[in-house]
């Protein structure tokens, strides 16, 4: 179950960043790093795809210091927080 978030936070941090949104991007991408670093057989944050374009270009077209708190705030987001987040109009 845990896996199947995980992987839908991925697809949506994708989006996010597709659309502009990077904030939301940042968040759901930390997200993603910290849980799926809990999970012994989900793979390793590079072949998830946080070196992927576009959360790549998402970054480089946010300002540094947002980006960093976007960052912060998805890590400490429990996975069932992080869940209702991306599933917010937040």
């Amino acid at each position: 179950m845990k896996i199947a978030v995980v992987d839908g936070l991925s697809c949506l941090a994708g989006i996010a960043a597709a659309t502009g949104d990077v904030v939301r991007a940042a968040r759901l991408a930390a997200a993603v790093a910290q849980h799926s670093a809990l999970i012994a057989s989900y793979p390793t944050v590079a072949s998830a795809g946080f070196e992927r374009a576009d959360i790549e270009k998402a970054k480089a077209t946010c300002d540094p210091e947002a980006w960093e708190q976007a960052w912060a705030a998805g890590r400490a987001m429990p996975l069932d927080q992080a869940a209702e987040y991306a599933l917010s109009s937040d």
